[in-house]
């Protein structure tokens, strides 16, 4: 009777080929740091080097944040005086959304006019004339109304926006359903999600609706891919993930989209949505314009590498 020793070929690890190893990383490479992580308290985008500090600092420009100490909010100016490449565009987009808006007014003023002495000295087919006329002139300065807020937006994106720490953090699809109800109730007005609870959410887009004329709401999408459609209202979307970004603009909503540096974005704005791209280096993605009515507009267009389709006024 002989006994069978077990034998470990040379350079195998302890398990077979298919064991998982440890290896070190090469000398001189840097894993890229976390582009969401945030501040909890104030919002402010952070890197964390080997060291376990962050870039968070104080007025004086010393280190403020750590994972263990306490937090000191920055109030410096420091980056004052750096001009932002995008700021003619932004005045341009600024004066053009403004005129659009005035127009649409004095259009719907002259409108609500006709139709009053159409109403009074009419016959029946021209009070339906310029009653359809009215309404159509409605949705165009809602349009315009849209647009316009959402320019302001993109030129001050901390306007009117909640404190970080009061953003909703859903980790599960129980959690993330109570959020979008408060969000459309305007109990809740920021939402954080990544990729803990991407993993749970169902296949399809996750729809937000923001109040109809009521303040904006804030999303980030820190990581995982979670397609978004904004229904109503107006909402800021942070669109950071690695794994890809999608927001569809429905009709009569609108939505200004912040995509971080590198990150891939899609979207599609459908008649009278309003959607305002402010872009960052090498975003790429395709964005469709479905007419007739509401605006695509993008901020930086230059430094991304986009694919633009806009569907001819029908």
């Amino acid at each position: 009777m002989s006994t069978e020793i077990a034998r470990q070929p040379e350079g195998t690890p302890t398990g077979g080929q298919f064991a998982g190893t440890t290896r070190a990383e090469a000398a001189g490479v840097e894993l890229a740091p976390d582009r969401a992580l945030r501040c909890d308290q104030c919002g402010t985008r952070m890197s964390i080097g080997p060291d376990e500090v962050s870039n968070h600092v104080d007025q004086d420009g010393g280190i403020d944040f750590d994972r263990d100490a306490d937090h000191v909010p920055y109030t410096g100016d420091g980056d004052s005086d750096v001009p932002d490449p995008r700021a003619d565009e932004l005045e341009a987009l600024t004066e053009d959304a403004e005129d659009e808006y005035r127009r649409a007014f004095e259009a719907a003023q002259e409108a609500e006019s006709d139709t009053d002495q159409a109403t009074e000295h009419g016959d029946a087919g021209e009070q339906a004339l310029y009653s359809l006329l009215l309404s159509q002139r409605g949705t165009d300065l809602a349009t315009a109304g849209r647009r316009r807020d959402a320019v302001r937006l993109a030129v001050d994106p901390q306007h009117d926006r909640p404190p970080y720490e009061e953003f909703a953090r859903p980790t599960s699809t129980t959690t993330l359903r109570r959020a979008v109800r408060d969000i459309k109730t305007g109990r809740v007005r920021g939402l954080v999600i990544r990729s803990d609870l991407t993993a749970k959410m169902p296949v399809g887009a996750l729809e937000i609706a923001a109040p109809i004329n009521g303040r904006p709401v804030f999303v980030e999408v820190a990581s995982g891919f979670a397609p978004l459609k904004v229904t109503s209202g107006l909402v800021v979307v942070e669109a950071e993930s690695y794994f890809g970004n999608a927001v569809d603009v429905e009709p009569g909503a609108g939505a200004v989209v912040f995509p971080g540096e590198g990150a891939k974005l899609s979207t599609r704005t459908h008649s009278t949505g309003i959607t305002v791209i402010v872009g960052s280096p090498d975003v790429r993605g395709l964005q469709i314009h479905d007419g007739p009515g509401g605006h695509l507009d993008i901020l930086g267009e230059r430094d991304m590498h986009l694919t633009v389709f806009r569907r001819p006024e029908r």
